[in-house]
């Protein structure tokens, strides 16, 4: 079996394996693979992912089909693990420009597949989606799930709005296919670190529409909505506490950076200078900190890459700085009145301390937003 796929792979640089991870599939399976098999013309590369004994005779009808290599899980290692097993297998075939991977539920229509594979042909440097629309028939669980998840998605990805996050249908090119090897996560949260993973690596999406499927109430997922759901959401939020920690220590630092330049700048260089000390203490000590807290924040908090865009956002930038402090002046002398009993510095204290999370937010979705990339 091997052998024949080796020999189905010889034509170059255009090859894609098709990836379908199963657990406990329905009957009509092994119709679904061979209608891939008649219009796609691809390898296919089952995952059966611990099923049960039932499950059996339809991996023995699917591993008899040409083009197939069935691999074996002999316990339910989850989604995650399905697709890394199939990764490393596919990697060793060679001459491959990346795999598509597919859903065993019905999920995916065979010509919805065949649109996946030919836009990872012609751009196998780009992560491809196959994004649903979630228009008409789609059970409300499914329609509510995949609104919250794409807006957290869209915060936690700094602007990166993508119609559906929770895919199965993905084109991987085969140098991100490497690198997926050693992502964490094991089941369905796999595809969310995957999406995480490529806006890391500076892999470009590219999304192809495909249609709305749900059988018989979508009854063949093995999608639990509270476990898997509290997965992806954990990875999600993960992200966001970790930028912010990042966020706090480049405040914490650029602050250092100040004090202490001012200190040296006052007591030592504008005296033997013979300028102003405070003017320019204050002055030159706040521009140095400034520009290392933006670009800390530009590289190290929100990954930003330097760009040609680098002066749009250094402005930016500023620009936020100025209104910050004017909304700090402006709220502190607004509530002196409205709070007679509370101490200013108490106030001013709630003030900055919204503001500052104002700042990351607009910083991340905006001043250092990723969707220029995308």
């Amino acid at each position: 079996m091997e052998s024949c796929i080796h020999n189905y792979c010889s034509e170059a640089n255009k090859r894609v394996c098709i990836i379908i991870p199963s657990l406990n599939p329905e009957y009509n399976f092994p119709d679904f693979v061979t209608s891939i098999i008649e219009e796609c013309h691809c390898n296919i590369v089952i995952v059966d992912d611990g099923s049960n004994d039932v499950s059996n005779h339809i991996f023995d009808q699917v591993a008899r089909l040409p083009q197939v290599i069935l691999l074996r899980h002999y316990v339910n290692l989850g989604k995650g693990r399905a697709l890394k097993t199939a990764f490393n297998y596919c990697l060793g075939l060679g001459e491959i420009c990346g795999v598509v991977t597919a859903d065993a539920d019905g999920q995916h229509l065979v010509s919805d597949i065949i649109r996946v594979v030919s836009a990872l042909r012609d751009n196998p440097d780009k992560l491809v989606l196959g994004c649903r629309d979630f228009i008409k028939e789609t059970p409300w669980k499914s329609k509510i799930g995949n609104v919250l998840t794409r807006n957290f998605f869209y915060f936690v990805s700094g602007g990166i709005r993508l119609r559906d996050t929770q895919t199965g249908l993905r084109g991987i090119p085969v140098a991100f296919m490497k690198q997926l090897m050693n992502v964490y996560g094991e089941r369905f949260e796999f595809e969310t670190e995957m999406l995480l993973s490529a806006i890391d690596n500076n892999y470009q999406y590219l999304t192809v529409p495909i249609s709305t499927v749900y059988c018989n109430g979508n009854r063949a997922t093995h999608f639990n909505p509270v476990k898997d759901s509290l997965r992806i959401y954990s990875i999600l939020f993960r992200r966001i506490v970790s930028q912010f920690v990042k966020f706090i220590f480049s405040s914490l630092s650029s602050a250092v950076i100040d004090i202490l330049l001012f200190s040296l700048l006052f007591y030592v260089i504008c005296p033997i200078c013979g300028i102003p000390r405070l003017f320019w203490s204050v002055l030159v000590a706040r521009v140095v900190s400034s520009f290392y807290n933006f670009f800390i924040n530009k590289t190290f908090v929100f990954n930003s890459k330097m760009n040609k865009n680098v002066f749009f956002h250094l402005g930016g930038y500023y620009i936020l700085c100025a209104i910050i402090l004017i909304c700090s002046y402006y709220a502190v002398r607004w509530l002196i009145p409205k709070l007679p009993d509370v101490e200013i510095v108490y106030i001013k204290a709630v003030v900055d301390l919204i503001l500052f999370v104002i700042s990351f937010i607009v910083q991340r979705l905006v001043i250092f937003s990723k969707r220029e990339r995308y």
